[in-house]
C-alpha cells in the first residue's frame, strides 16, 4: 500500500463518518421539531364551526346554531 492509497482511504473514513455525525443530528432534530410542532397544535384552541361568530338570526333565537355536533352557547 502506498501513501496515496491509505490517504484515500483516511478520507473515505472521515467522509462516512461526518455523514453518520450528519445523519444523526438531522433524525435528532427532526424528531425535537415534530415533537414541539405537535406540542404547538395541542395547545391551540379550537374554534366554533363559524369561527365563533354569530348567525345572522340568532338575533331571533338568542343563542348559537349547533354545527356538526356544536354546544350552541345561550
Amino acid at each position: 500500500m502506498g501513501i496515496a492509497s491509505r490517504a484515500g482511504d483516511w478520507t473515505f473514513k472521515a467522509f462516512t463518518a461526518g455523514l453518520g455525525v450528519a445523519t444523526i443530528y438531522l433524525a435528532a432534530t427532526f424528531s425535537v421539531n415534530v415533537y414541539r410542532g405537535l406540542s404547538w397544535h395541542n395547545a391551540q384552541s379550537r374554534l366554533d364551526f363559524l369561527g365563533g361568530l354569530r348567525c345572522p338570526f340568532t338575533v331571533f333565537f338568542g343563542r348559537r346554531l349547533r354545527f356538526m355536533g356544536g354546544r350552541g352557547e345561550d
